[in-house]
Order: C-alpha cells, then structure tokens, then sequence
C-alpha cells in the first residue's frame, strides 16, 4: 500500500519540478543548463552571463539553483475570538542549524499538480494541517523567500477561521501521515505574539512576515469581519 501511495502521490508533488529552459532577453544568456540532482528538491546548474551596470558583459559564471515550486502559505485568524492558530511541526533544517526544531509557524504547502490554483492550495493545506475550512481567504503577497539559491515563490495569504471546536482541546493533532506530517495546533491569543517575536521563537520567515502583518492590520480585519 505505502509504495502504490508513493506511485500515485510522487508525479503530482514534484509536477512543477520538472526541468524547464529560464527565459532570457537581452539581459542575461544562459549558456548551458543542467539538472545536477533530482529528489525531494532539484538541483540545476547554470553556466550563464548577465549584463553589468556599464553595458558589457559579465564574464561566464556558474550557479546551482534549488528548485522547490511554489506553495501557499496562510494566517488563519479568528476575529470573533481575537487569535491566530499556529501549527507546530518537525523541521530537520533547522536541527542541521542547531535548533529546535520543533517550529511554530503558519500553515503552509505545496502546488502539487500544476491544474491546481494557488487559492484551493492553501484551502487545502488547511484541512489537512487543521482540520479547519476556511473563509473570507485574501491574497497578500507572493515573494521569493531566499532568492541567492532558492527558486521557489511563496504566496502568503490571511483567512477567516472559526476556533470554537478546539475549544474543548479536541482535534490538536493533524497532518497528512502518508506524507510523515505530525503537526499539533497551537490556537493563541494575538496579543501573545508580540512577545512571540520579541523573544525570538519565530524562526520561520514567512511565517514571522505573516504574523507581523496580522499586527498591522488586525483592526482592519476585525472591522471587515464582524459578521
């Protein structure tokens, strides 16, 4: 069974890793490209040249690129209650940096067929993270979050939740175990999350860009969901 799930999960989580030729212009040739390695991540290779400042050519260069695709990140916010739900989730890049890595951040996933929209993305990462639907779903920014190596693109979004049934400490725990997911719900007051950041604990950058803009704009999305 686990290797029949394997077949049919593979294709679809790295359909938008499949290798494609950059598109250039008169700015930058690339004068060879590779894949290095293909996984759970891909490694190309370029050998490319880029225009300088003064009008010439750069000499030739070479660069590996991770590719990751893109994926969905959301702030799920309750305003009736005044608080965000935070997951918290096994991480092994942050053990390779010594931390914990056990990491509090947003729920977030990936395109895993490209048919799919970036919108019923993040809907879905949310029931399988939460176990929570989600409304009012608005589209903030979409940003490259380590553009020196990393070619993936981050689409941060902010959706009304309903945390009423965690209220009973039910449903803590979530995550898809065919894909080794163990996530625990950490539902809190957003005037926690001051000291959440003053203290370092967020090690997750979209999920700190995330938080900080639900600081932003709280009363303004208070005021818009009231109903």
């Amino acid at each position: 069974m686990t290797r029949l799930l394997c077949c049919i999960i593979v294709p679809y989580l790295y359909s938008s890793l499949m290798p494609q030729k950059v598109k250039t212009d008169d700015k930058v040739k690339i004068l060879a490209q590779n894949t290095a390695y293909g996984g759970y991540a891909r490694v190309e290779k370029f050998d490319l040249q880029f225009r300088l400042y003064d009008g010439e050519w750069s000499r030739p260069v070479s660069r590996e690129i991770v590719y990751r695709g893109e994926a969905a990140v959301v702030i799920p916010y309750d305003p009736q209650k005044d608080m965000v739900l935070m997951i918290e989730q096994f991480r092994l890049p942050a053990l390779c940096k010594n931390m914990d890595p056990w990491l509090t951040e947003l729920p977030a996933g990936m395109v895993e067929d490209s048919s799919e929209s970036i919108e019923s993305v993040a809907a879905r990462e949310m029931m399988e993270e939460t176990g929570l639907g989600i409304t009012h779903l608005r589209h903030l920014h979409s940003f490259l979050p380590s553009p020196g190596v990393l070619a993936e693109t981050l689409h941060l979004f902010v959706g009304k939740v309903d945390l009423s049934p965690l209220d009973n400490g039910h449903g803590m725990y979530h995550g898809a175990r065919e894909e080794d997911e163990d996530i625990k719900l950490c539902p809190m007051p957003l005037s926690d999350v001051p000291n959440l950041l003053k203290q370092d604990k967020i090690k997750n950058a979209s999920s700190m860009l995330g938080l900080y803009w639900l600081l932003l704009h709280r009363d303004e999305l208070r005021k818009e969901w009231k109903s």
